[in-house]
């Protein structure tokens, strides 16, 4: 059956691209009037109301009787004699110098020269990272500002400067830019509090603090064969979250990469 158009003639539609059209244009025009209807101004009504003037309402006054109240008795209160407090005096206790000889020279770079009962390891930090030295390879930890230490022109990034001991001149290296310098830290913002000298050598590596000293497993150690660049890191101590620091690799690279002072 034909629709029949509001001017009479039949309404035929012919295909179905026809009814889609229909029902785009019924559609929007049915937005379109929503949104008339949505922007109109609102009709003002001006409608007066009257409010009825309310009459005076006179109160009598109340009479409140008034109330007595019994004193209270308040008992003296007993005063302790002053205690006198001895005078607390707090010194700065410093970390002793710690020596070690290391009259031969050893190498620990691999499971076959560790020992079977395992090595003492001190752990210090840098800037984050974790580090582990074995102790045969310490020559003394010294405990300093970093006012202490001169710097010295024409020498690597890694090269923080000199500082003078009363048995020693150390050259200390800045461990974070020789360790890890994709990372862009250097001690020399960041601080330092910790001279770790390396054997009886005049090379010492800084750190921000001593953490604990350990003793370290060749089991617990994944070696490292092929150094490359790291010629420093003999392994990884998974348990520990630390790298093991291969001293005699640090030292002949530090040698070969300073001048002579």
């Amino acid at each position: 059956m034909n629709k029949i158009r509001p001017d009479g003639a039949p309404l035929i539609l012919k295909d179905a691209d026809t009814k889609v059209n229909v029902v785009e244009g019924v559609l929007q025009n049915y937005l379109d009037q929503l949104l008339v209807t949505a922007t109109e101004q609102p009709q003002k009504i001006e409608k007066t109301i009257e409010i009825p003037v309310q009459e005076e309402v006179k109160v009598a006054p109340v009479e409140i009787a008034p109330v007595e109240i019994a004193p209270v008795e308040i008992a003296p209160v007993e005063i302790a004699p002053a205690v006198e407090i001895p005078e607390i005096v707090i010194e700065r206790i410093t970390s002793p110098e710690v020596v070690i000889d290391t009259q031969t020279s050893v190498s620990l770079t691999d499971p076959d020269s560790w020992s079977s009962q395992g090595v003492e390891c001190l752990v210090f930090s840098v800037c984050g990272l974790k580090l582990a030295v074995p102790l045969l390879f310490l020559g003394g930890v010294y405990e300093i500002t970093s006012n202490d230490v001169k710097p010295l022109v024409g020498q690597p990034k890694w090269y923080l400067g000199m500082v003078h001991t009363d048995e020693h001149h150390l050259q200390v290296i800045d461990t974070a830019k020789l360790i890890m310098p994709e990372r862009k830290q250097c001690l020399s913002e960041q601080g330092f509090k910790y001279l770790i000298q390396l054997e009886k050598t005049p090379w010492a590596i800084a750190c921000q603090s001593i953490d604990d000293t350990v003793r370290l497993d060749a089991s617990e150690i994944k070696w490292r064969g092929e150094r490359g660049k790291r010629t420093w890191l003999a392994g990884t101590v998974i348990e520990k979250m630390c790298a093991l620091i291969d001293v005699n690799g640090l030292l002949q690279y530090v040698d070969q990469s300073c001048k002579p002072v």
